[in-house]
């Protein structure tokens, strides 16, 4: 609809925008409604602390999921447009808006200067503050304030990490004095596999690690961690290592895709996930696809964890004389057949299209960026029971950094709940579910437009999208029977 000559778009953002690759926001919506349409009303709330029973029968809950992401992908291939008008969506340059307030050298800087001493606090703290888990500063920046906060803020919002990471700040700081870049500026060429293995070994550390928990040990990890890109920079460059090897840069960097905010030289304001239709040349470099099913495997993994089925896995296989190295090795696995699943798509794909399609491994990656809105979506489900739960710890920890008995806000009594405040396990458990349903809706509605840009015939765009919409109905019901199940201690042999 139009108000005197302009779209609502316009009329919202301005008419400084720029044409690029489109979504029409209104067709997602619309999915995003026969989603709600189809969702069931009692279930279990899976992390939150409480149990909310279904009220209709389990296989009819998981087939309604299932059946969502169906629908969605029969409604976004019916009622798509032609290629140029699904593939042209608006965006406005961010310096254009009173957003260019964020990327002002003062904001900037004050950021940056946040972040460093965060850092260094929490190591400070780590060794030297109170050696519990729910007290100490480290470990609940580590795993509340940074990995869940830290990475919602980059989904929803935007990724900041180029800008404010420490690490990077130190290096160029205590470089400065030289009047260039300290750098040996080896020849890189190990791609992304360097990402992928520490990226895994961080997921090791949160699900399976049993000294995740104390200060003192994080607190050395954060300074091997520290290490590993200090000297990572210094023999191959600053970015060079960082966009290769660093995973978290890369992570937030794909994530923050997905965000309707982007910084940096083309900063621009733009609707959620519609740059995820845009190809990458990442996607080409060794250990690109490895990465991107770790961010999915990890966060799904991590769900697994706590279940019961995975007491039964865990249980039922002999243990290793090593401590949890059958746990992790059964990781490893688990891992080894998501990266075989999605290469198996590939193949199905060029299969279902014939040969005049380009061969499996361009698929693969170009395809690649769809599975962000199902990591996402697991992401956003999984953690944000628990961030509204530890939220309370990270924030007496941050008024008594080093436990010297600091009470600035006179909260030193303050005692933290343990059911999560104002909202019924019904919400929360709802809102869980919507976001399983809505990150694979999003990631059929990114693929298929990713498929009507690779594809030159609109049938060949929609045939090649048969496996992989399969793929995503099991995820979705896997995702699903995940929130569905007890959360129980899982045993870690």
């Amino acid at each position: 609809m139009r108000y005197g000559g302009e779209t609502r778009v316009e009329r919202y953002f301005g008419r400084e925008w720029r044409t690029r690759p489109e979504i029409s926001v209104y067709k997602g919506m619309a999915l995003f409604g026969t989603v709600l349409a189809v969702l069931p009303g009692t279930v279990t709330a899976h992390g939150s602390g409480a149990r909310y029973e279904l009220g209709i029968p389990q296989s009819l809950f998981l087939l309604a999921g299932g059946a969502a992401v169906v629908i969605s992908f029969v409604a976004v291939s019916v009622l798509s447009g032609g290629s140029d008008e699904a593939f042209s969506y608006r965006s406005r340059r961010l310096s254009t808006t009173p957003l260019r307030v964020f990327q002002s050298s003062s904001v900037v800087g004050a950021a940056r200067f946040v972040a460093v001493g965060l850092l260094v606090v929490s190591v400070l703290a780590g060794f030297f503050g109170p050696q519990s888990s729910d007290a100490n500063l480290l470990t609940n920046l580590v795993w509340v304030g940074w990995w869940i906060g830290y990475t919602f803020s980059v989904v929803l919002v935007g990724n900041t990490w180029p800008t404010i990471n420490p690490w990077k700040t130190c290096y160029e700081r205590a470089t400065s004095p030289f009047g260039r870049e300290l750098s040996l500026e080896r020849s890189y060429e190990w791609g992304h596999r360097p990402a992928v293995a520490s990226f895994l070994g961080f997921a090791w550390l949160e699900v399976i690690a049993p000294f995740s928990a104390s200060p003192r040990w994080m607190a050395g990890i954060v300074l091997a961690y520290s290490v590993y890109l200090w000297a990572g920079m210094f023999v191959f460059g600053t970015e060079t290592w960082l966009r290769n090897a660093d995973p978290f840069t890369l992570l937030f960097d794909y994530l923050g895709r997905f965000a309707p905010l982007s910084f940096g030289p083309d900063a621009e304001v733009r609707m959620y996930g519609v740059a995820l239709v845009d190809g990458d040349e990442g996607l080409w470099k060794p250990g690109a696809l490895a990465f991107f099913v770790a961010i999915l495997y990890t966060v799904t993994f991590d769900g697994f964890l706590g279940t019961p089925d995975w007491a039964v896995i865990a249980n039922g296989v002999p243990a290793l004389p090593i401590p949890y190295l059958t746990s992790t090795l059964l990781m490893l696995v688990g891992f080894v057949l998501f990266v075989e699943v999605f290469g198996t798509v590939a193949w199905l794909m060029k299969r279902f299209v014939g040969d005049v399609t380009p061969d499996e491994g361009y698929l693969a990656r170009r395809f690649a960026l769809s599975l962000l809105p199902i990591a996402i979506a697991y992401q956003l489900s999984h953690f944000f029971p628990h961030l509204l739960l530890r939220a309370q710890y990270l924030v007496l920890a941050l008024l008594d950094p080093l436990g010297l008995g600091w009470n600035p806000l006179g909260l030193a009594e303050f005692e933290p709940v343990h059911e999560i405040p104002l909202l019924p396990v019904q919400a929360v458990w709802l809102t869980q579910t919507t976001l399983v349903v809505a990150g694979h809706v999003v990631a059929v509605w990114v693929a298929h437009h990713v498929a009507m840009d690779v594809f030159e015939e609109r049938r060949s765009a929609i045939r090649s999208q048969l496996p992989m919409t399969a793929v995503m109905v099991f995820y979705t019901i896997v995702g699903l029977l995940i929130l569905t199940r007890a959360a129980v201690d899982p045993p870690l042999p």
